[in-house]
Order: C-alpha cells, then structure tokens, then sequence
C-alpha cells in the first residue's frame, strides 16, 4: 500500500501558536533522543510537550509530520555547511584538505545540533524521510560535480557526476556509523574514510 504524504495541516503565525509549535518540537527532540523512532509517538510527544493531542494535530497530522519538520531543519543547516565547502575550495586550490575539513565539520556539526543525532537516526528509519535525505544528497552530488568539472581537468561530465556521488554516497554511509560508535573508534574510522577519499582524488587529479 502506498503510503500518504508526509504534511503539516498548518504553520502559525501568531506568537503565542508559534510557542506551541516551537515547543511541540523541542519535545520532539528530547524524545527522539530518550526513546528513539520506534517509541516515538504523538500522545507520548503531546504530554512531553505540555500541551492537549488536540493542540498538536492542529500543526502535525502525524508523527512523521513532526519529524518532517525538524528533517527540514536539519537539511538546511547541512547544506550551509556544504556552501561554506565551496566558498573554501574558491580560496584554497588543495581539494584533498578542503574535502577532509568539510567531512571533520559534517560530524562535529550533526554531534553539536541539538537533537542532530536522534533526528539523524529517525531519518533513516522512516522509509519516506529517507527519500527526501536521498534526494537532498543527489542535488548536492549534482552540484559537487559542477564544481569538479572546474577543479580537475582531467575529468568529463559523465565521470565528475559519477565521483561526486561516490564521494558523498561513501561519506554519508560511514558518517551515519562514525556517529554511533565511541568518539575514539569513530574519529579512526573517519580517519580511513578520508585516506580512501585521498586515494581516490588523487587518482584523477592533475593538480
């Protein structure tokens, strides 16, 4: 069976609404992070939020529309970061050490957002907020591959596309496990991703 699209019924406008909806998802996150995906539910995020389940089906149709919310968020945090990735390669020639830093900042940055890891984890666990990360990891593959175009003669249309999405495909799946192991397991498995990406790069690069 197909599933329903994942919507918000409204998004307030006055303040005292947009206290609640704030508040809805700051009790989100602290169940997100205290019961995980599977006990997440909305009677459970309504008592933690202090509100009646009335209140938060005037905003959130479902439990996947809350998350919805803060997978958004999410992404448009991520994608700054990705920005400023570019704006460093404009400045600085060595893609290898720009690459490695935006990786060491993705990490740091997920580690630091509050609730970045259990909004991490739901993702992945909903079959229909998944796809909206895929997609969002496409777009930002199609634009790695421009700015690859630029920075390595060596590579056609075809193979920049090609390598842009093995690049963040890679990063992405072993990012995801870095973020569940101990800090000290996890910064040596970051370490081998970025060897194998060095490897990789240099392996067509002419620079």
């Amino acid at each position: 069976m197909k599933s329903k699209p994942i919507t918000l019924r409204s998004v307030p406008v006055q303040s005292r609404s947009r206290e609640t909806f704030e508040r809805i998802l700051d009790a989100a996150i602290t169940l997100l992070e205290r019961d995980g995906w599977n006990g997440f539910n909305t009677n459970s995020l309504a008592e933690q939020a202090g509100c009646r389940v009335s209140a938060l089906y005037r905003y959130f149709p479902n439990k996947e529309s809350v998350l919805l919310t803060l997978t958004s968020r999410a992404l448009d945090e991520w994608r700054s970061w990705y920005e400023d990735f570019e704006t460093d390669l404009a400045v600085r020639e060595d893609f290898i050490v720009v690459w490695h830093a935006y990786i060491d900042k993705f990490v740091a940055g997920i580690r630091n957002m509050p609730g970045g890891m259990a909004v991490r984890k739901a993702m992945l666990a909903s079959p229909e907020l998944y796809e909206i990360d895929r997609q969002d990891t496409q777009d930002l593959a199609r634009r790695l591959a421009e700015v690859m175009l630029v920075h390595f003669d060596s590579l056609d249309r075809t193979r920049s596309e090609l390598v842009a999405s093995m690049l963040l495909d890679s990063a992405a799946l072993h990012i995801d496990e870095a973020l569940t192991l101990p800090f000290e397991k996890a910064q040596t498995l970051l370490s081998e991703l970025k060897q194998m990406h060095a490897s990789y790069i240099r392996s067509f690069s002419n620079r």
